[in-house]
């Protein structure tokens, strides 16, 4: 398969428990607002704020004329989008982390902190291939957090959300290729102590690895 190369990648992560927000916050979309209105628990208002703010420092340094705040709509299946700009964007947040990815190419990121294998989710979302793979594993956590980050990127990716079963397609292979609309999707991964990255992206513009980078936020 010849590898297309895309034109611009960022992907861009933090921790958000030592962050100390000021009270002039930059302006947010109207997009986040709506959610952060829905959000209770603290940790996870903060994840949600700094999934934005990662994505405005990653158009900001794409953009020599970025002002805030970003236009965010969603499509009719609920995936968000960029109005005005031919970007791709997709956020994801874990236990005390958030990250962003902006591209020039359909794309889908989640990240998932090291997490216990649950049996009776993997039986219950899971097919039979992945629960194989996660019982025969030597780390079962680590393959049950694996292959997790993997299916919702995946979903992220094609914009269904749950619409698609997580049950109705396999990501147990090691190099694992999945077809949806006659494209096909493949996955490139990234690892720190405790957490798993993994990009989902079309198969011919998936980069050969991705190093996520670190920021610390105001």
């Amino acid at each position: 398969m010849m590898t297309v190369v895309i034109r611009m990648l960022k992907l861009l992560w933090t921790n958000v428990e030592q962050i100390q927000f000021p009270t002039d916050l930059p302006p947010l979309s109207e997009y986040r607002k709506k959610k952060l209105a829905l959000i209770r628990p603290p940790v996870a208002r903060r994840c949600s704020l700094c999934a934005e703010l990662l994505l405005n420092e990653a158009l900001r340094r794409e953009e020599e004329s970025f002002t805030l705040p970003v236009n965010i709509e969603t499509d009719a299946f609920g995936k968000p989008y960029l109005v005005g700009r031919e970007y791709e964007f997709s956020l994801s947040h874990s236990g005390r982390y958030a990250a962003c990815a902006l591209s020039d190419a359909v794309i889908g990121l989640d990240i998932q902190v090291l997490s216990k294998y649950n049996e009776r989710l993997i039986r219950r979302f899971f097919a039979a291939r992945e629960q194989e793979f996660i019982f025969n594993a030597k780390d079962r956590d680590a393959a049950f957090t694996r292959l997790w980050c993997r299916k919702e990127s995946f979903l992220k990716a094609i914009g269904t959300g749950l619409r698609l079963p997580l049950d109705s397609y396999d990501v147990s292979a090691e190099q694992c290729h999945l077809s949806y609309q006659d494209t096909a999707y493949g996955f490139c991964e990234f690892q720190t102590d405790d957490l798993f990255f993994c990009l989902c992206m079309p198969a011919d513009k998936l980069p050969s690895e991705i190093e996520p980078e670190y920021i610390e936020l105001p």
